[in-house]
Order: structure tokens, then C-alpha cells, then sequence
């Protein structure tokens, strides 16, 4: 089967349900359905706007109450564990992610090698306290007091206190699990006893050698990242589950030979590329032009698994994104975390924000939109005016500020960012009365 871009493109929009709106109103079930689809929600701690794993439920819910995630992964219908970096999963998986935990190349596995080795003894009794007192946090822990003159410190990941080392070294093993989130914070639980008789990776000791995923566990993850995707390329297929190693088509020839994974071709690439079995019909229906059009508008987190492969969005999307956090404020080009702008199949921009909650403001610092793409008219504007209304009403804000509009072809840039606050501000107001 010969397929253009656009439909590659339309194909894993649907897949990822970012083609169009939600059409139901959110509940908690449709939430733990929704990552049950991703496979994977990845975690981050970057809150400026809101967290990611937030983020990326609210652009397949809309409007929901942030607790329900909490109350998903204290009811045991998701779990946490090193996946795709940190990330909620669906317990049915836990088996095959816990075993995969043993062939990371990730720098968790170092780190707990290395704690072992240095404080073995510290980290057992850190796991016998658990096992008689119960679940702990790393706020339980007191963090040693700096030398008289010194700074007090507690910066980051690089100044975690020793025990929440331990504690993330013995959770990276599948020793521990999260029971809950207090905060955001996590809450440590021996695994046994959350889970009794799921299985977990073998007991880790310094020096001993890891045995190694067999390829049946790697076919596993191989179809679960497709069925996500809809359809990828095989040079992608490996960074959905960040497996150690690139897929070859060997591999994945049992699942060809079964046809649960077909080849399709599409333009401009010598080499085939894989789609997901329950993807066809849904293909068939772009091919053929029967397929509603996407859409949807709406601000996206940088770990949104649309997003997080940058090679492959670039590719599908034209889209070239990277998260500027960590870059030297003089030297950003778009602002400290950036969320691209999803409009109607097309991404066309990003968004420099601040949700601040505590003055019911969401302040819009910049919106810069690519060269690439131009505005028709103000109905393109008024679709992303309402988008935003809806954002800033589901993060508590009564009140929103545009300063700017950056890189709009054919309209006046500060016309553009009065038209947009405006329309902005009027969709608000009929949400907040």
C-alpha cells in the first residue's frame, strides 16, 4: 500500500486521539482509558503551566479534575515505573516494564549499582524500616545540616538527600513501588506488598551481571508502541519504551509473518514503514477521503507522545522543537517551557505561558508561530482564542493576558495579539459565570 505524508501524519493523530475534541465529558474512567491507549504517560515536575502527565490528559479529556490521576494510581488501575523516563503505565503491563527495568542502560540502574555499593547496609535497613513501619516519603527524612556559614541546600535531583536516593535507587529496581502521591510528592511502598505475586525484576546486588530482555519481550513493546502510534518508522520504534538498542527487521519478522504488523509505504522513504493492525480501517479512511478532518486546537505538553521523539514530529510535522528550561535564559528563542500549538491537524506554533494560580491570571508571555504558517483570517485566530479560554479556565485563571504574537504573515502582530486577548477574554467570561 502506497501513502502519502499527510496521511502518515492524519493516521497518528487519530491513533494518539489528538484529532479532534473530546466529545464525551470527562470522567475517570476515560482517563485511565486514555493511558491505557498512550501505553505510557510520561512524568515531569515542571510546573510553570502545569505538569506534563496534566497536560497531556487534559489534551484527550479537556476539563477534569487533576485528583483523578492521583486517585488512579492509588486504586491500583496505573502504576508509576522508569519507562519512557518516569511514567504512569497500565498494570497490565507491569509485568513486561518491570522486567524490562533489568536490561535499562538508564542512568537509574547505574546509580543503584552504585548506592549498593556504597551504602549497601543503609539502603537494606532503609528497606526493613518500610517493611515495619509502612510507606515513606522523602519528606520524612531530615536533610543533614549544612556546615556553620554554609547554604543550606535542596536545589534539585543533583542535591537529593541520601535517603531519597535510596529510596529512587530501590523504586528503579521494582524493590519498591509508588503507593501514592502526597503533593505530587511520592510515597514508597514495598512492591510485595501493593502487588502480592506480581512479578518484579530480580534482586540486584553490585557487580552481578543482568540477564538480558529476550526478543519475545521486545516484540511485546514493538507492538504496544505502534498500536500507540497508529504507524511509525522502524529507526523510531525503539524510543516510544527508550529500549536499549535500535529494532531490526529481523526482529519484528515474527509479527510480520502473523500479519498483527503490516508494511506500508510512504512517500518520499526507500524503506517501509510499520502500521499497527487495528490502524488499518482508520487508514483506509484518510486514504479514501472519508475520514472527518482533524479538528482540534488545543496547547500541548513537550512530553505529549506526539512530541517527545523530536526526530519524528520534525519529520511528520515540519516542527522543530526543543524544550529551552535548561538553556540560559539570554540565549532562549521561544521561552523557558514552551507548549506547542496543535490546530486542525497542523502544528503551528508555541506558546510561552504561566498559569499563576494564586492571583487567577494566566499571563501568555509570547506566542510565536511558524514561518510556515500563515493565518487565512481571524476565524483561524478565533478557534485558538476559545482553545485558550478553555486552558485557562481549567487551570483556575479568571483572567488572561496576551503580550505578544510573534511571526504572523499578513496581519499586524500587535493587532493580532489586542484581537486574540479580546476574544480570549469574552470566551472566559461565558465560562466563568
Amino acid at each position: 500500500m502506497q501513502i502519502d505524508l499527510n496521511a502518515a501524519r492524519l493516521l497518528q493523530l487519530h491513533s494518539l486521539g489528538l484529532a479532534h475534541a473530546p466529545t464525551k465529558s470527562a470522567s475517570r474512567s476515560r482517563l485511565v482509558a486514555a493511558i491505557a491507549d498512550m501505553k505510557i504517560l510520561q512524568i515531569d515536575t515542571i510546573s510553570v503551566v502545569n505538569r506534563s502527565p496534566f497536560l497531556v490528559l487534559y489534551a484527550r479529556l479537556g476539563n477534569y479534575p487533576l485528583e483523578w490521576l492521583g486517585e488512579a494510581l492509588e486504586s491500583k488501575k496505573i502504576f508509576e515505573v522508569w519507562s519512557h523516563e518516569a511514567s504512569f503505565a497500565p498494570v497490565a503491563h507491569m509485568p513486561i516494564l518491570h522486567e524490562n527495568l533489568a536490561d535499562r542502560k538508564h542512568w537509574s540502574q547505574k546509580n543503584l549499582q552504585k548506592a549498593l555499593a556504597q551504602h549497601g547496609p543503609q539502603m537494606r535497613q532503609l528497606l526493613k524500616r518500610i517493611e515495619t513501619d509502612g510507606p515513606v516519603k522523602s519528606s520524612d527524612f531530615t536533610r543533614p545540616q549544612p556546615p556553620e556559614g554554609g547554604v543550606a541546600k535542596g536545589a534539585g535531583w543533583w542535591d537529593w538527600k541520601p535517603e531519597k536516593r535510596w529510596l529512587e535507587a530501590w523504586f528503579a529496581s521494582g524493590h519498591l513501588m509508588v503507593a501514592k502521591r502526597e503533593g505530587f510528592q511520592r510515597v514508597y511502598e514495598l512492591s510485595e506488598r501493593l502487588y502480592p505475586g506480581h512479578p518484579r525484576v530480580e534482586k540486584v546486588e553490585p557487580n552481578n551481571s543482568v540477564a538480558k530482555s529476550s526478543l519475545t519481550l521486545r516484540q511485546q513493546f514493538a507492538l504496544h508502541s505502534i498500536e500507540a502510534l497508529g504507524i511509525t518508522k522502524l529507526s523510531w520504534l525503539h524510543d516510544y519504551y527508550r529500549l536499549s538498542g535500535r529494532f531490526t527487521w529481523a526482529e519484528l519478522e515474527p509479527l510480520l509473518a502473523s500479519d498483527v504488523l503490516r508494511t506500508v509505504q510512504v512517500d518520499g522513504d526507500a524503506e517501509p514503514w510499520l502500521l499497527a493492525k487495528k490502524a488499518r480501517p482508520l487508514l483506509k479512511r484518510i486514504a479514501s477521503n472519508t475520514q472527518p478532518a482533524p479538528s482540534y486546537t488545543v496547547p500541548l505538553s513537550p512530553f505529549d507522545p506526539l512530541i517527545w521523539h523530536r526526530e519524528r514530529v520534525a519529520h511528520l510535522f515540519d516542527f522543530e522543537y526543543r524544550i529551552e528550561c535548561y538553556t540560559p535564559e539570554a540565549k532562549r528563542r521561544y521561552g523557558y517551557f514552551t507548549l506547542p500549538l496543535l490546530h486542525r491537524g497542523q502544528l503551528i506554533g508555541r506558546m510561552d505561558a504561566k498559569a499563576d494560580r494564586a492571583h487567577q491570571v494566566f499571563e501568555v508571555k509570547s506566542i510565536h508561530l511558524e514561518q510556515s504558517y500563515q493565518l487565512t483570517d481571524e476565524t483561524d485566530l478565533a478557534a485558538l482564542a476559545e482553545s485558550l479560554a478553555h486552558f485557562a479556565h481549567w487551570h483556575g485563571c479568571a483572567q488572561i493576558n496576551v503580550h505578544r504574537v510573534v511571526d504572523v504573515k499578513g496581519l499586524d502582530k500587535k493587532k493580532t495579539a489586542r484581537f486574540l486577548e479580546q476574544k480570549i477574554r469574552a470566551a472566559l467570561a461565558l465560562l466563568t459565570v
